[in-house]
């Protein structure tokens, strides 16, 4: 039934010139996921109005030239069936392209709430655009920007050559690029060579990607599209011993089963556990996998899976100079916290060994916490560590953090530090809820903050009629400003991608794509075109 309330919303969205104007902050999958929900939510929306003249216009902004986030710069090569889901958000840009319609725009090389100016700038080649050019140009701004920090460890040693974020290990063999709060290492500098060991600190996919792909080496991605500066890097690999850690236990691993499952069938690779990490679980982490249907089967698999050896034996083959140059190994330890990384007599600035305290589990139901025993053990040979500890949001001036570093939302909706809604401001995926779960995980999230949005025009708490009409959203600043042609359109990401692919094919073996190493060298390639 057609009821006064969307009566006056059609009417206001005719006086502001027929369109309703959103921009998203993030081109990766809670972008898009957000972008997709909120056309299909407005399309039905319209079938309520009695004219079919208005119309949802979304610009969706990226600092990089091209877009999809973490799908290209976080998901490890050899997972390339997880990838497919960029080929859907291609569909959604193409489905939406006509401007006489509901309609979706990229626009990349931007880079939104980060610039200490008050007005728009060209810095460094990058458009910095403040919040309030950006609120001046939509009706709604929906965040969805991802969680671009990363948890670092401050313990002795953690400045030696060697200690790095496993975040940029990531982007190294994924072609990723830094923020500026991120752990910028140059691993062309960092040599696989002459330690046999590594060490890896976090018990999530991230600590595993990284293992696998230590693992497996050249033979096992090189018709992946891994960059061809981490094959390199890899051909000059000693390593033969991969050690994760974890400071709690398999009741609070943040594995996900199919990650766990990929170590277990690496080829010429042993995967060894602790019997006692297992079969010697406190109570309540027994309550806790009893509950849980993933720890179950996560506790079936490395303990049906992995090679059981005794927890002594375990610190025994940590502490060797030496081990054996034969088949590859991975260990995974639970309950052993980082304590301190020293260096070598040799390279006084390089990490050579790593000591780890063994902890007890105390607390709750799902609060357990570790606390250290005193008990400490060495891993000897180790010439790299990688922390994957989790990452944070970068906090964008104007919006409000809680105390837990997690953006302060009620349904997507971002609040004000009196609690009432910030008005026209939105925030999804990891921007909205911190780093957890799956890419799919977006999808349900990306849908709330739509219905919020949706919610929010409907009861008139998103201001129509302030707007200027006819405005075409950012673009028009940045004509007025002669910043247009620094833009990267879609059809630009594309031909960027076609470059990437093209070369990718010319190589021997074929890679489905030789990815660009930085934005200057993407922008470069438009050049030639």
């Amino acid at each position: 039934m057609y009821c006064s309330s969307l009566s006056d919303l059609e009417n206001e969205i005719h006086e502001s010139g027929g369109t309703v104007r959103i921009g998203i902050v993030g081109a990766g999958p809670a972008g898009f996921y957000t972008a997709h929900s909120l056309l299909k939510d407005f399309t039905q929306l319209q079938q309520e109005f009695k004219s079919h003249s208005t119309r949802m216009h979304i610009d969706i902004f990226d600092r990089d030239p091209i877009g999809n986030g973490l799908i290209r710069s976080g998901v490890a090569p050899d997972h390339p069936e997880v990838k497919h889901v960029q080929n859907r958000f291609q569909e959604l840009l193409e489905q939406n392209s006509d401007s006489n319609s509901n309609h979706l725009s990229f626009i990349g090389n931007v880079n939104v709430g980060r610039s200490i100016h008050p007005t728009i700038q060209l810095d460094n080649d990058i458009i910095e655009v403040p919040i309030s050019v950006l609120q001046n140009s939509y009706h709604a701004i929906v965040f969805a920007c991802g969680c671009e920090g990363e948890n670092r460890l401050a313990i002795k040693g953690s400045e030696l050559l060697g200690v790095h974020a496993a975040g940029a290990f990531v982007r190294f063999y994924n072609g990723g690029f830094a923020p500026a709060a991120s752990d910028t290492t140059d691993f062309n500098r960092i040599s696989l060579s002459p330690h046999k060991k590594v060490a890896i600190i976090g018990h999530g996919n991230v600590a595993l990607d990284a293992a696998r792909v230590i693992l497996k080496g050249r033979k096992g991605l090189d018709t992946t599209d891994i960059t061809e500066r981490a094959l390199q890097l890899l051909d000059t690999s000693t390593i033969n011993e991969v050690h994760i850690f974890g400071r709690r236990g398999p009741a609070q691993a943040s594995f996900t089963n199919q990650e766990l499952r990929e170590m277990f069938e690496l080829e010429n690779c042993k995967v060894f556990i602790a019997k006692e990490d297992l079969m010697e679980l406190n109570e309540i982490s027994e309550k806790e996998i009893s509950s849980s249907r993933i720890h179950k089967r996560m506790l079936k698999l490395m303990s049906t899976r992995a090679n059981l050896i005794s927890k002594e034996e375990m610190m025994k083959r940590m502490s060797e100079d030496n081990p054996s140059s034969g088949e590859k190994s991975c260990y995974i330890h639970f309950c052993m916290n980082p304590y301190e990384y020293l260096d070598s007599n040799e390279n006084p600035n390089c990490i050579s060994e790593a000591i780890f305290e063994r902890t007890t589990l105390e607390g709750e139901l799902k609060q357990q916490k570790a606390i250290g025993t005193g008990k400490l053990h060495s891993l000897k040979d180790c010439g790299l560590v990688l922390e994957s500890i989790g990452y944070y949001p970068i906090p964008i001036k104007g919006i409000l953090f809680n105390n837990k570093n997690r953006v302060s939302h009620s349904g997507g909706r971002v609040l004000t530090k009196e609690g009432n809604f910030m008005e026209r401001t939105y925030v999804s995926g990891w921007f909205k809820r911190g780093p957890s779960g799956i890419i799919a995980t977006n999808v349900w999230d990306a849908q709330e903050t739509a219905r919020s949005v949706i919610e929010d025009l409907v009861k008139k708490r998103i201001p129509l009629n302030n707007r200027q009409p006819f405005y075409n959203g950012l673009i028009d600043t940045l004509k007025e400003n002669n910043l247009e042609s620094n833009i990267i359109s879609w059809k630009e990401w594309l031909k960027i991608e076609e470059i990437e692919e093209k070369k990718g094919q010319s190589m021997i073996p074929p890679k489905p794509r030789e990815k660009f190493l930085s934005p200057e060298a993407m922008k470069e390639s438009l050049k030639t075109l």
